[in-house]
């Protein structure tokens, strides 16, 4: 999708990876690296920020979609590294930043005081299924599914992963997903609770539409209502498990294990962890 394809849309932030739109009440907010599967970087992850914020206190934004360009909703994010010199200095300089603007964005996801849907068009994976899980709900398509991926990385969820995946499955669940890496198809997600709708690919743009169209039609207020109610009772722990998720990936990301799980992605091999826990 391009700024030519959505009729009365508008772009910004497209420099940095991120494409905004506005059709009628509708502010679509498109994760736009599709040669990388819409894998995020910092600065793409605060000018969507940025766009959440933006759109929740603009009185003509009536709902918002948070989708992907592309095959991809979101394949996480960008840590791939060329040396060993690269990735050691991410770690030193960048990912304490990565991590916070990770969680800024689930913050403004929830907090924002009108529907946000995960228009999820294809993977999402990582912190990419957490900003899905974010959303007040997720639409997906057959070609979509949701995946920690953490189990070859030596890292765990980030960006309020571990609260909507438990909120959303249950602990058992929840663990079993993140500690065995499970790829959940479109399917299997809509039984499992994690999506609300899936609809075919060649149907899924229009019938996502239409159901934006249909919550854009209702009553603001009490959208509003209902949401804060909703998360105030099945997501009371959020910022405590963003501040937690912010410990332990500081501390996972200097560890052993990080290390090796990135020299075996570079090298095409299964990681060899030894790490203590």
């Amino acid at each position: 999708m391009s700024a030519d394809t959505v009729a009365g849309g508008e772009v910004a932030a497209e420099e940095v990876g991120m494409l905004i739109t506005t059709r009628g009440p509708i502010r679509e907010i498109a994760f736009n690296r599709p040669e990388r599967m819409n894998s995020v970087r910092p600065d793409m992850l605060a000018a969507a920020v940025d766009a959440v914020n933006e759109a929740a206190a603009d009185p003509s934004v009536r709902v918002i979609s948070l989708t992907g360009t592309g095959r991809a909703f979101c394949a996480g994010a960008a840590l791939v590294f060329a040396t060993e010199a690269e990735a050691s200095a991410f770690i030193e300089h960048e990912s304490t930043g990565m991590i916070d603007v990770m969680n800024a964005l689930a913050m403004a996801i929830v907090q924002a005081p009108k529907p946000v849907i995960a228009v999820v068009n294809g993977p999402a994976v990582g912190v990419g299924m957490s900003f899905a899980l974010a959303c007040d709900f997720a639409v997906a398509s057959r070609a979509a599914s949701v995946k920690p991926a953490f189990e070859c990385s030596g890292l765990r969820p980030d960006g309020g992963g571990t609260v909507f995946f438990a909120a959303a499955l249950g602990r058992s669940k929840a663990l079993a997903s993140i500690l065995l890496g499970d790829r959940i198809a479109a399917q299997d997600a809509l039984a499992a609770g994690l999506v609300a709708r899936v609809w075919s690919d060649a149907e899924f743009r229009d019938r996502a539409e239409e159901l934006l169209l249909q919550l854009a039609s209702g009553s603001a207020p009490a959208a509003a209502a209902a949401k804060r109610a909703v998360n105030a009772l099945a997501l009371p722990t959020l910022a405590e498990g963003l501040a937690f998720e912010r410990e332990y990936q500081q501390r996972l990301l200097r560890g052993a294990d990080f290390a090796e799980g990135v020299a075996a992605f570079a090298q095409r091999r299964p990681p060899k962890f030894g790490g203590a826990g």
